[in-house]
């Protein structure tokens, strides 16, 4: 199916005049205009005058190419216009023969454009890879083929055709655009007048000899990339060109499912390094600088989960609110089943008592579980620290059941456990006594294990340790005394109360993994 305005500009060669346009309809076929033939009006009729003048009374809603050997008089388009008719005259006519070749072609191109698509859209149906859709397109349209973000960063391109466009070969075998390429690329007048559409559009640089044709990509309504396509093999024709915007759709789709919430530059760059993508300094400082270095030199991480009894919880805008309140100069992004926030120098100093009661909750009432890290300068580090931080989650869900804010500092000790192998070998780290009294206490039924360690928990203080047991300061010693014959250790020495105080938290690990 061809229309009456493409029908137009594909005839330039024959040097076409429009005569009548009483609409853009569609056109299935073509063929000459004779008397023995009724009319279609979803045909293309091929004229000359003569046959014209002889059928006018039956040509109403119809689509005419009218080859003029003489001039169409007035009172003909007349008719032909009340007629409905769309009419294009065609003076540089070698033969009739010609003329109807070159329509045939064009129908023969839009019959190819339609396979062609349909092709295209098989390699959804079946689910085949992003970079078979990419062979394909390359294929098609005879020149490499590349992908890339709004944030110029390359996220795919085509194989079989080597690269010869110097600054694209860097570019690709980089992954990403240099900041000074972007910076010149934006100021170019085709970029900034580029259609709002998958329209295809021509981008020159006095860099690069190669013309790239260039179709953006949206996800929504939302632009969130583009299709380049490299002309350094061949010029791509005008009838392959019209299949790019469809190209950009069929990859919008494969990138609705392949790219992460699709957010602005800062956040790319974190989800990235949190990845471990970014495996030189030169491309993080690339791209540092296309973020315009918004980036602070002291940084903490907050990652955020909802906890595994509520795990098919989406986040709702109140948390998120909540967030933004407490850490307004930070960058807070959803990124899998977490929020992430690189909260800021600024707001950490800011973030006392008062905030923290607050974030707690406010986690707490939308059954999350959260953990901030330690400071750190260098933002490269994000990614272990992030697997620090879903670590110490996944751990402080199981032994701080109740708990839905953790401190990053109460979870180390835990993360170096999960290391180990096996409970024996946890086991084997445990002070003697601490076994014996735990094994006393389930034979006597006493309570000397908890005593423990709440004394140690309380530095050693008997006061202190006596309040939060809720007895006499008394009953305290007496117990102390207890427990000292029975495993004769010195509670005060600093080297044993360490190793009795880390023995507990081996024992706790254990039982809450049991």
């Amino acid at each position: 199916m061809v229309t009456f305005s493409d029908l137009y500009s594909s005839l330039k060669s024959y040097q076409p005049t429009l005569i009548l346009s009483n609409k853009d309809t569609n056109i299935e076929d073509f063929t000459y205009l004779t008397a023995l033939k009724d009319i279609d009006n979803k045909y293309v009729y091929i004229s000359d005058v003569s046959a014209l003048e002889n059928q006018i009374e039956k040509l109403i809603d119809t689509t005419l190419i009218v080859i003029i050997e003489e001039p169409l008089n007035t009172e003909l388009i007349q008719i032909l216009d009340n007629n409905s008719c769309n009419v294009i005259t065609c003076e540089k006519v070698n033969s009739p023969i010609e003329l109807f070749d070159t329509v045939r072609n064009i129908f023969n191109q839009e019959v190819d454009y339609l396979q062609q698509v349909k092709k295209l859209y098989d390699y959804v149906i079946t689910q085949s890879s992003l970079q078979e859709v990419l062979t394909f397109a390359e294929e098609l349209l005879g020149n490499p083929v590349l992908i890339i973000d709004e944030s110029f960063k390359i996220i795919d391109y085509s194989k079989q055709i080597p690269i010869i466009d110097h600054i694209w070969k860097v570019n690709s075998e980089k992954g990403y655009c240099s900041y000074e390429f972007i910076k010149e690329v934006t100021k170019y007048k085709a970029i900034q007048e580029a259609p709002l559409s998958e329209e295809p559009f021509c981008v020159t640089c006095k860099q690069s000899n190669n013309n790239k044709i260039v179709s953006k990509i949206f996800i929504g309504k939302k632009l969130r990339g583009y299709i380049v396509v490299l002309e350094c093999n061949r010029k791509v024709p005008k009838h392959q060109i019209k299949i790019i915007p469809e190209i950009s759709k069929v990859i919008g789709h494969y990138l609705t499912h392949q790219l992460t919430s699709y957010l602005n530059l800062e956040e790319k760059l974190i989800i990235d390094l949190i990845e471990k993508k970014i495996d030189l300094k030169n491309e993080l400082e690339e791209r540092k600088k296309a973020c315009g270095n918004a980036f602070s030199k002291d940084n903490y991480l907050l990652a955020i989960k909802a906890k595994e009894s509520n795990i098919s919880k989406k986040y709702n805008s109140k948390i998120q609110l909540q967030l933004a309140k407490l850490f307004p100069q930070s960058k807070q992004f959803i990124y899998k089943n977490y929020i992430v926030v690189l909260i800021s120098f600024r707001d950490a100093i800011h973030f006392d008592t008062s905030n923290r009661e607050q974030l707690t909750l406010a986690l707490e009432k939308d059954e999350l579980i959260g953990i901030i890290s330690d400071h750190f300068k260098e933002i490269k580090s994000i990614g272990v620290i992030f697997d620090y931080l879903v670590s110490s989650l996944e751990i402080g869900e199981i032994i701080y059941k109740d708990k839905h804010y953790l401190e990053s500092s109460e979870m180390k000790f835990f993360n170096l456990l999960r290391k180990m192998d096996s409970k024996e070998d946890l086991l084997s780290c445990c002070h003697p006594a601490i076994i014996t009294i735990y094994e006393y206490d389930q034979k006597h039924h006493t309570d000397y294990y908890h005593t423990l360690f709440v004394y140690l928990l309380n530095n050693q203080n008997i006061h202190d340790a006596a309040e939060s047991l809720y007895i006499h300061r008394n009953t305290m010693k007496n117990r102390l005394k207890k427990i000292n014959k029975l495993v004769n250790i010195d509670l005060l020495k600093g080297e044993v109360s360490f190793q009795l105080f880390y023995s507990y938290k081996i024992l706790t690990y254990i039982h809450c993994l049991n």
